[in-house]
């Protein structure tokens, strides 16, 4: 038996958009369901996978493009998404396209819209002819692919005639980036010099990792005396003036790129949420090595799942450097104050903490394979270096969060509602109370937890970009029998009235039980699945992009490497693409899953909301017609 396959053909058959004059009443019915049901919708898109005009594709996307602006927001603005999970969106490590292994904290110029310096407001920073050049010989054009090799070297020289352009350019608009740039250089200088030193070091030392360099003195630059340090870090100033200039230019017109966009998206009614990765970058650790411990390394303990752990590398504040004596913030306490707050101010949606276990209480090793000097940092009393770290209560685990992260967030007007924790796998007992005191929001992936284990302040989810497809997850389910039969029960009984009779849940099941021969029942199953999420008690939900088109192409293993990873992208068609799959009973179909939604909440609101119900089964049909 075949699985089930996105459609992404360029068959005539597929199902038909709003016409002009629907629009409205659809956006209406479906944003007033979402309030009675009290649910918020999010989308999760990474830059890279965002689409392009085809006669503007040069190879990558970004969510701060005119393309984006033009194909994404009026798609997400009339299904009433309310935000967007982007990646973390500093700069990647050399030849690792994984958003979370970053090499410093300057933003990733891939996300810069290049067609935008070729225009007169821009002074015409880049010439057209570079910028179709870029197009034309971009290896990946016309797929669903990124490609990472080819952006980085074509915004390269993008960006280097670009310079070259605004140094000995005459004109009004020249003028007045000049003098936007000398204002963008006081601003950023304290958050961003550290990162552009690095860069520059990591030129001169032929290598982009610093324990990789042969010169000791810069290498160890930030541990020098202060008379050294400076007198190096000025040295260096003057001898890669051009180079530093360089670097804070293409940082201020990705700055602009991105305010444009995330203008126009508030305009819309739409945020961003970022993510902080809990690697800090190659250039933090560098330019700050008093607040790291020297000899360990954050990683994941053996479980039932990794007999050996993962020695994942990671640098770890030094806890000694967090809290002083008075608990005002030392030296490593400021700077992470610092680190979220600039992500904070950037993402009026909120933050992502990805692995938030490794701010309450990491898991530390010194060597590999991990053996017996691993532990908790803050847990661990059978280890003589670890146990003068030993918090006697779960509620000392709260400090890094309660004292640092919060104010962050409340230091630019938002709150801990606005933090999102990954709290996936196994969290340590003294971790999980703390984190429950916190009352900090985690993730529910409903691939692996039913709507009773969802707690009201997590955000819900299918799947996320390290998951299988909603898809690919039902075809596994289909493929194993029982397994199948053994999710779609519990699934029933999410999306149904608690009140239901038995035989009418078991005919609800029966449609979609395990069977080669039922047609459509997998189709049921991922409506369902879908249903789920605004039948469950979380008010927010968010679902990554190929679950809402309906494509089934994994966006990222892990633990595997490759071009498979981190490429996947819309197409220019995306939202053809998306009707498409919906005649064929995949991807969300929205009005659908709200209908099940309302009738799941029992008679009496039912009764009340029957006029949407009916708009919504109005506009499900619609969405399944064919053009």
């Amino acid at each position: 038996m075949l699985g089930i396959k996105a459609i992404q053909s360029s068959k005539v058959n597929f199902g038909r958009k709003l016409r002009e004059n629907e629009v409205e009443g659809y956006k209406r019915t479906i944003d007033e369901s979402l309030r009675a049901l009290d649910k918020e919708l999010g989308i999760i898109i990474h830059h890279s996978s965002a689409p392009s005009e085809k006669e503007k594709d040069t190879g990558i996307g970004s969510l701060y493009s005119e393309a984006s602006r033009n194909l994404v927001l009026p798609f997400l603005n009339k299904h009433n998404f309310s935000s967007i999970q982007v990646e973390p969106e500093t700069t990647r490590k050399f030849g690792d396209a994984s958003p979370y292994a970053s090499s410093n904290n300057m933003a990733n110029i891939l996300m810069q819209d290049l067609e935008m310096l070729t225009r007169e407001e821009f002074g015409s920073l880049l010439s057209k002819s570079t910028f179709e050049d870029i197009v034309n010989y971009n290896p990946n054009k016309n797929t669903d692919k990124a490609n990472f090799d080819y952006a980085n070297s074509s915004y390269e020289r993008a960006f280097s005639e670009a310079w070259d352009n605004f140094k000995n350019g005459n004109g009004k608009q020249i003028e007045k980036l000049r003098k936007d740039f000398s204002k963008f250089k006081e601003d950023k200088q304290k958050y961003l010099e550290g990162s552009i030193l690095y860069e520059v070091l990591c030129e001169e030392n032929k290598s982009d990792y610093w324990k990789n360099w042969n010169n000791d003195f810069d290498k160890h630059l930030f541990s020098l005396n202060d008379e050294a340090k400076n007198e190096r870090i000025q040295e260096i100033k003057t001898k890669y003036a051009d180079k530093i200039d360089y670097l804070y230019f293409k940082q201020m017109l990705v700055s602009k790129a991105r305010a444009k966009s995330i203008e126009e998206y508030a305009k819309q009614g739409i945020n961003t949420i970022g993510d902080a990765p809990v690697a800090f970058s190659d250039a933090d650790v560098w330019s700050h090595p008093n607040i790291f411990m020297k000899d360990y390394y954050m990683g994941c303990p053996p479980d039932p799942f990794s007999a050996t752990g993962q020695a994942w590398g990671f640098a770890v504040l030094n806890p000694d450097k967090l809290f002083k004596e008075n608990g005002k913030l030392d030296e490593g306490g400021k700077f992470l104050f610092e680190k979220y707050q600039q992500l904070f101010e950037d993402n009026k949606g909120g933050v992502r903490i990805d692995h938030v276990l490794g701010l309450i209480d990491p898991f530390v090793y010194k060597t590999t394979p991990v053996g017996h000097d691993a532990g908790r940092l803050f847990s661990t009393r059978n280890n003589h270096e670890l146990s003068r770290f030993y918090k006697n209560s779960p509620k000392d685990l709260e400090d890094i969060i309660k004292k640092i992260v919060i104010p962050a967030a409340e230091s630019v007007g938002l709150s801990k509602e606005n933090i999102i924790c990954e709290d996936l796998g196994i969290m340590p007992d003294r971790a999980r109370i703390a984190f429950n005191t916190l009352g900090l929001r985690g993730i529910s992936i409903t691939q692996y937890v039913r709507n009773s284990e969802v707690a009201k302040d997590n955000i819900i989810m299918p799947g996320s970009h390290d998951s299988p497809t909603i898809i690919g997850y039902t075809n596994d389910l289909f493929n194993q029998g029982d397994a199948y039969n053994h999710a779609a029960w519990p699934l029933t009984e999410d999306v149904l009235p608690e009140n239901t009779e038995h035989h009418i849940k078991q005919r609800y099941f029966d449609d979609m039980r395990f069977d080669y021969n039922r047609p459509g029942a997998k189709n049921k199953f991922m409506t369902s699945k879908f249903a789920q999420l605004f039948t469950s008690p979380s008010r927010s939900i968010q679902i990554f992009w190929p679950d809402v088109l309906g494509i089934d192409k994994r966006y990222n293993t892990p633990g595997t490497n490759g071009n498979a990873n981190w490429t996947l992208r819309m197409n220019e068609n995306f939202e053809d693409t998306y009707h498409r799959n919906l005649e064929n009973g995949i991807g969300l179909n929205l009005p659908e899953v709200l209908e099940i939604a309302m009738k799941q909440k029992g008679e009496a609101f039912a009764n009340k909301h029957q006029g949407l119900i009916n708009e919504l089964g109005k506009y499900k049909s619609i969405l399944k017609e064919r053009e």
